[in-house]
């Protein structure tokens, strides 16, 4: 089992809702940042601030996985077999979010995009009127603008000044005083009235409605989810031992210095699930393509100590994913952001040293450092992947490359722990017992990384084998 509640971010150590944390609210869902700016393009130069409100998070995400592996030593020199693992996700969130004084709620882009449509084209009848009576170049720049800015504004966010707020009084006045210039021109005014959001957003409910209420395109909430047991990724691998041998100080005494030397192979499958990309920090239970991996291991015992070393290389091949396009801090991402992409993961690098010490001859105390090192990834874009309402004409947010995908995923680890390992074997090898059997227990901390996203984990590790004669003496 992997579980962890923060990453080795940007800024060191980070907790896994750091980028749902904000004082102000305005980084949390893409586009408040722009629709200010817009407002002040619509309202010529007039700035408008609209803080959000405190939000703050906590994540936890967990994920189990149980290997059932089967190896066959078709030679005394070679094994090979295979491991069907099923796992199991879960991520926990607590989500809060104070608004009390928020001024901004759902974009009538949203709720009512016939509204807005209907209202920018009062504006351009407008604009079209002064154009014709001429020597009015203030009055057209000033509907230009208005119309410019409110048409980005709509566009850009999910979010809008609410009715009765300070906001929504700004822009209905500037409108008054457009309509007002219009007159003195004898032009007829815009005779719509400017499209507010109908309330605002207070708390973390009224958020989680603009996120996955119907008509609305984030289709993403924050809420917490257990999945369900699925099958992840299928292993086959072999191992080759190279060399073994033994050093006694005579030939009745008992081995004082063992060693083994060999290298392995493993095929990884992409027989399990990808992540969700509609799915809040869903992990998955694979990636979804091959793995190729080669390495090497070696074990040496002398009296009650003894240490195993294993390292790995692996390279990754590439598949087809859906993703929603979007830097890893954003992480409230727009359904119209969804996009077929191809994806090449880095590759790996993992080395594992497992020191020993015995109690007795099967019971042992072992120390665990284990290294993993990923190159960063690369996506390139191949279509689009459409949505079920994919011809809403309302918000679309801000759109990003595919290659943003690979920010902060190149990845660095390093993990230390501990724990027991009982083991009959060499009891067996010495005809002490009929029923070898091999059993461990350890617990091992990630203390440091890079990267952006790497999780800052701890991994109980649970397992069990037994050996049965096939054929051979």
């Amino acid at each position: 089992m992997h579980s962890w509640d923060s990453r080795f971010g940007l800024q060191g150590v980070e907790p896994l809702g750091f980028d749902l944390t904000d004082p102000t609210g305005a980084g949390l869902l893409p586009g408040v940042g722009d629709l200010e700016g817009a407002l002040e393009q619509a309202l010529s130069g007039q700035a408008l601030s609209f803080p959000f409100g405190s939000s703050t998070a906590e994540v936890r995400s967990e994920r189990i996985r149980v290997p059932f592996r089967l190896d066959l030593g078709v030679f005394d020199w070679l094994t090979v077999g295979v491991t069907v693992p099923l796992e199991k996700s879960r991520t926990q969130v607590t989500h809060l979010l104070a608004a009390d004084s928020s001024q901004l709620g759902p974009s009538p882009a949203l709720s009512n995009p016939a509204s807005v449509s209907a209202f920018l084209d009062e504006i351009e009848r407008a604009l079209t009127d002064v154009r014709s009576a001429g020597n009015l170049a203030q009055l057209e720049q000033d509907l230009q603008s208005f119309r410019d800015g409110l048409t980005r504004a709509y566009e850009t966010s999910a979010l809008f000044p609410s009715q009765q707020t300070a906001g929504g009084h700004v822009l209905e006045d500037y409108l008054e005083g457009l309509n007002a210039s219009l007159g003195e021109a004898g032009i007829g005014p815009v005779a719509a009235v400017v499209p507010l959001a109908a309330f605002p957003i207070v708390n973390a409910d009224g958020l989680d409605n603009l996120l996955v209420g119907d008509g609305f395109l984030y289709r993403q909430g924050l809420e917490s989810y257990e999945g369900l047991w699925q099958l992840g990724d299928m292993e086959l691998h072999a191992a080759l031992r190279l060399l073994e041998g033994a050093v006694r100080d005579s030939a009745g005494a008992p081995v004082r210095l063992r060693w083994l030397l060999g290298v392995e192979g493993r095929l990884r499958l992409p027989t399990g699930t990808t992540d969700d990309p509609d799915l809040l920090l869903d992990v998955g239970s694979g990636d979804g393509q091959t793995d190729v991996e080669g390495g090497a291991f070696a074990h040496l015992s002398w009296g009650r100590w003894a240490a195993s070393v294993e390292g790995r290389l692996g390279r990754q091949r590439s598949t087809i994913l859906p993703r929603r396009v979007a830097p890893p801090h954003e992480v409230l991402v727009p359904l119209s952001s969804r996009r077929s992409v191809e994806w090449t993961p880095g590759g790996y690098v993992l080395l594992s040293v497992a020191p020993r010490f015995h109690l007795t001859p099967e019971l042992a105390l072992m120390g665990v450092y284990r290294y993993a090192s990923t190159s960063a990834a690369e996506y390139r874009e191949v279509g689009n992947v459409p949505a079920d309402d994919a011809g809403f004409q309302g918000y679309l947010g801000p759109s990003w490359g595919a290659d943003v995908l690979g920010l902060e995923s190149e990845r660095t680890v390093h993990e230390i722990g501990a724990g027991l390992a009982y083991s009959t074997l060499e009891a067996w090898g010495d005809g002490r017992t009929s029923s070898p059997v091999e059993l461990s227990f350890s617990v091992r901390s990630a203390v440091s990384g890079a990267g952006g996203l790497t999780p800052k984990g701890l991994t109980l590790r649970l397992g069990i084998r037994l050996y049965r004669r096939l054929w051979g003496g």
